[in-house]
This record gives structure tokens, sequence and C-alpha cells, in this order.
């Protein structure tokens, strides 16, 4: 089930990212987590208080799992996922959308 942040993500995603820009969601409602959207990708990052680390997935614009790992705090999970975005899309924006 995909909620309204998404919608309007996938919907603003690859315009804001040929920008070299991207969206971040910070956890709601409907959500417990951060969400990274650009170029067609997402990212979800996870904070686990109990363990003190952050963990990431990298998702494609099938939904499908591309990369994912862990940091140690909540900004260098966020660094990654970005990072990431950039690095999988290598600047073929019409093709990652």
């Amino acid at each position: 089930m995909i909620d309204a942040v998404q919608q309007t993500a996938r919907l603003l995603s690859p315009e804001l990212y040929r920008r070299g820009r991207i969206l971040l969601a910070p956890p709601s409602a409907h959500s417990s987590c951060w969400r990274v959207f650009g170029g067609g990708l997402s990212a979800e990052v996870h904070e686990h208080e109990e363990d003190d680390v952050c963990s990431y997935v990298l998702k494609g614009p099938d939904g499908k799992t591309l990369r994912q790992g862990v940091t140690d705090n909540l900004a260098s999970a966020l660094r990654v996922a970005a990072d990431l975005l950039y690095d999988l899309s290598d600047g073929d924006y019409q093709a990652v959308a």
C-alpha cells in the first residue's frame, strides 16, 4: 500500500533529481522510517535505538531491494542512502524513472 507521501515522491523525485535534489520524508503516521527519494529510486532508513544502529534499504522502481546496510547513526545512514541513489542512477534519469 502506497501512502500519500510515497505517491507524491514518485511524481516529484525524477524532476527534483534532474536539478540535483532529492526528497527526504521523516517518519510519519503512515511510516515509521525515514524515506529518501530520487531519480525513481527510494530508500528506507530505520533507527534501531535498542542496538544504537541505523539500517538502510535502497529499492528500485519495482520495489525490489538493490542495496542494504547498517551504520552507527542516522546522519550517516541518510547520507549513504542519498549517495547510493546518485551512484546507482548514474545520471540516466529517464532509465531510472
